[in-house]
């Protein structure tokens, strides 16, 4: 994640993030063919859960722990009720790849 619009290969994508006060951020994308992959259900995620934060927090730490990780979500709907913030920062080369899950955040 970077203010100024990275220099990359034409094999990877840069998606790019509008931010508040009209500022950008630029997200390259790391290559997936050298990502190993790693299910979130093998951290508990779970369609029959009520609350997923904890199973998709585990995910993370993992993803921080160890760079070049695609995090695979299997297709499902997947719900939040807790209110602790989920924090990305500080990942490095990890793909979340979604693969048509629908998340679901609510709070009482």
């Amino acid at each position: 994640l970077t203010e100024d619009e990275p220099e990359c290969s034409p094999f990877q994508t840069v998606d790019t993030v509008c931010g508040t006060a009209d500022s950008k951020f630029y997200i390259l994308r790391p290559e997936s063919d050298t990502l190993t992959s790693v299910n979130a259900d093998s951290f508990g995620m779970s369609e029959n859960m009520p609350d997923n934060t904890q199973p998709f927090t585990d995910a993370i730490e993992y993803c921080r722990s160890h760079p070049d990780t695609k995090l695979i979500i299997s297709p499902g709907i997947y719900r939040f009720t807790k209110t602790n913030q989920i924090v990305l920062q500080g990942l490095r080369n990890v793909f979340i790849e979604g693969e048509g899950a629908e998340v679901i955040f609510c709070t009482p």
